[in-house]
């Protein structure tokens, strides 16, 4: 990968880890601070990886290349997973009324 010199690349705590920082360290790297970023929770990141947690006595004995399949392999399913419940979701949800 490589990454455009002119890419500026701008660091976020997400909103709900950011809570346990001082107010310094939140108005500095706070994600509802940044510009371009909507009103989020961010912590989707910390959600997939736990989900990988048990993986972790396997993929620390592998090589780059076999890890990087396990992995891959590991967020596909939990992606597939997500969309087999998305139907469920969306076809029991009832209409509201504002």
């Amino acid at each position: 990968m490589q990454i455009n010199e002119d890419t500026e690349i701008e660091f976020a705590v997400p909103s709900w880890h950011i809570n346990a920082h001082g107010a310094d360290c939140r108005a500095d790297f706070g994600l509802s601070f940044r510009d371009g970023v909507g009103r989020t929770c961010g912590e989707e990141v910390e959600i997939t990886w736990a989900g990988t947690n048990p993986l972790g006595p396997s993929t620390r004995e592998m090589g780059p290349g076999a890890r990087h399949e396990t992995l891959n392999g590991q967020w596909g399913g939990l992606n597939f997973r997500r969309i087999l419940t998305f139907r469920k979701f969306i076809y029991s949800s009832k209409p509201t009324s504002y």
